[in-house]
């Protein structure tokens, strides 16, 4: 057997037991997956959680948690805005993975939050925000930034994790839109969902979720096995 794959099965061998378990999730089935995901549906009777043809739709409020915790996660995803424009996508990280009983959203967390910048309630210089969600007793808007964000488009982000700074990159930028310095923690649990809807309050909100990657922090290890991945491949080229 060649002497190179032998190193890129080894260093992907490492790299798996170093880097912990990793999500993901390109919803190409017809449900969700629940191995990997709860579900939440709120009470007002018009939410729900659809996956079909390579996207995971959330209507009105629904939302997914991971069953696993990631720390230090880097969160890779796709999305796009198809209901009203006053829709909001969530992504909660460092979460304690609760719900509050009254509004139904997620309580004790750091959210990164993105709307459309048609928007009325924000406009196009507000459509990203960064909430602390102090386990219930309401919420802390920590910034904001301003990223384009058309109804029916789909954009990729990136929300890295390093334990003490969290950073949002937009569309494959390698320069982050927005960073914040902080190491609060309310747990280890990733919380992604929509804005809710009043029932019988025409039109409903779509958000849409093309695919998405939890990746927790790689360990040192972990990084001495990919770098030995790199040298096998170019090797082999």
């Amino acid at each position: 057997m060649n002497r190179c794959y032998l190193v890129l099965v080894a260093c992907l061998g490492l790299a798996q037991v170093g880097w912990g378990q990793s999500l993901i999730d390109n919803f190409n089935g017809s449900t969700i997956n629940t191995s990997v995901w709860n579900t939440f549906n709120p009470s007002f009777g018009n939410g729900g959680l659809s996956e079909s043809s390579g996207v995971l739709t959330f209507r009105n409020g629904s939302y997914i948690t991971t069953v696993n915790e990631f720390n230090m996660p880097t969160i890779s995803g796709r999305f796009s805005f198809s209901g009203w424009e006053y829709d909001r996508l969530k992504i909660i990280l460092r979460s304690d993975g609760t719900m509050d009983s009254y509004w139904q959203e997620p309580v004790g967390g750091l959210r990164v939050e993105f709307t459309p910048s048609s928007n009325p309630d924000y406009g196009a210089s507000s459509t990203l925000h960064f909430y602390d969600l102090p386990n219930g007793n309401g919420y802390n808007m920590i910034g904001s930034a301003a990223p384009d964000i058309a109804m029916n488009t789909y954009y990729d982000f990136k929300i890295v994790d390093s334990g003490n700074l969290i950073s949002v990159f937009w569309d494959n930028n390698p320069t982050p839109i927005f960073s914040y310095a902080t190491s609060v923690s309310y747990g280890n649990f990733i919380q992604i969902g929509n804005r809710a809807q009043s029932a019988g309050w025409p039109p409903p909100y779509f958000a849409n979720l093309d695919y998405i990657s939890i990746i927790p922090e790689p360990s040192s290890l972990s990084l001495l096995a990919l770098g030995g991945v790199v040298v096998a491949l170019r090797r082999k080229r």
